[in-house]
C-alpha cells in the first residue's frame, strides 16, 4: 500500500486531496460519535465482523485454544448426521483485528504522506505505529 501510494503520489500530486478527503472524513466520524454509545457493545453487527464471517463458517464457542474446530450437525430432512470444520471465534477475532491493522493503515498512510514524500520515512512510522499497536 505504500509503495503504491508514493508511487501515486508521485505521478500524480492532486492524489493528496483524495487523501486529504479521507483524514477530514475520519476525523469527522470521530468527532460526531455519540458518547453514549460507549460500553458495551453487540458486535455482531459491525461490518468488520460481518465482512469476515462473509469468508468463515464460525462455531457459538471457543474450543481452548484452538482456531477451528469439528461441529457434528444432523440434516433434518435425510436424518443424516455430517461433521463440519469451522472456525473458532478466536480466529475470527484475529481475522478482525488483522483488518483493523489495513484499516489504520488506510487512515495513517495518507496523514504521512502529507507531511513528506519520502516512501522510507512512511514506511517505518506505520510499521513502528503498528508494533505500538501489538
Amino acid at each position: 500500500m505504500i509503495a503504491a501510494g508514493a508511487g501515486l503520489v508521485e505521478n500524480f500530486k492532486p492524489v493528496l486531496l483524495a487523501f486529504a478527503g479521507v483524514l477530514v472524513y475520519s476525523a469527522y466520524g470521530l468527532l460526531t460519535k455519540d458518547e453514549e454509545e460507549e460500553g458495551e457493545k453487540d458486535l455482531s453487527d459491525d461490518p468488520i465482523v460481518q465482512f469476515v464471517r462473509r469468508f468463515l463458517t464460525v462455531s457459538d464457542g471457543y474450543d481452548g485454544d484452538n482456531f477451528f474446530t469439528s461441529v457434528a450437525t444432523r440434516d433434518e430432512r435425510t436424518g443424516i448426521e455430517t461433521v463440519a470444520r469451522v472456525a473458532t471465534p478466536l480466529l475470527l477475532v484475529l481475522a478482525v483485528i488483522e483488518l483493523t491493522d489495513v484499516v489504520f493503515a488506510v487512515d495513517s498512510i495518507p496523514a504521512v504522506f502529507g507531511v513528506t514524500l519520502d516512501p522510507f520515512i512512511v514506511w517505518t512510522s506505520n510499521m513502528f505505529a503498528i508494533l505500538s499497536l501489538r
